[in-house]
């Protein structure tokens, strides 16, 4: 068995996200780090809130993954994104990725309360962003302009969001 999967055996990670989340943001790292049953217990858990704790790169810092769903974003979010990026001066950075999704760098620990607050605010989760969790979906952003195209934006807002998705989700990739 795998250490990702021992530590969601001993203790349900999403827990974390809906209970633990302020506590742990009032410790040091250090603190964090004496408490941990494995080396890598606190990351593991951490990672299906969208935290990576960049440990080795950057100590004291994480980015944060963001499901943007469809790729669709507004100014609202976005200027909420900027508003975390600047508090971090240098530090602070983001990217889009492949999936389109944003990521945010630099962030340190005791501010993630409320960045996850705000996040909640703008329409915005880091929830399950990372793990063995359903990747931000992706779909044509300009949907219901041909007679045969399929339009979905609200599946792929379920889908990362609050919502219970359908059991089944299927694909279809069409090339001309």
């Amino acid at each position: 068995m795998n250490p990702q999967e021992k530590v969601k055996i001993e203790k349900e990670p999403m827990k974390l996200f809906m209970v633990k989340i302020e506590e742990l943001a009032n410790l040091s790292l250090e603190e964090i780090e004496k408490s941990k049953q494995t080396k890598d217990d606190i990351d593991i858990r951490l990672k299906w809130l969208g935290l990576f704790h960049r440990r080795k790169h950057q100590y004291g810092r994480s980015m944060i993954r963001l499901k943007l769903p469809n790729g669709v974003t507004t100014s609202v979010p976005t200027l909420y994104l900027a508003s975390v990026i600047r508090l971090y001066g240098e530090e602070g950075c983001a990217d889009v990725t492949t999936r389109q999704n944003w990521q945010i760098r630099g962030v340190v620990f005791p501010d993630v309360p409320e960045i996850l607050k705000g996040l909640t605010e703008v329409g915005l989760t880091s929830l399950q962003s990372r793990m063995d969790n359903v990747r931000n979906p992706v779909g044509n952003p300009l949907p219901g302009l041909t007679p045969t195209g399929l339009s979905i934006p609200g599946l792929t807002r379920t889908c990362c969001l609050t919502s219970s998705p359908p059991i089944v989700i299927s694909c279809i990739v069409v090339a001309h």
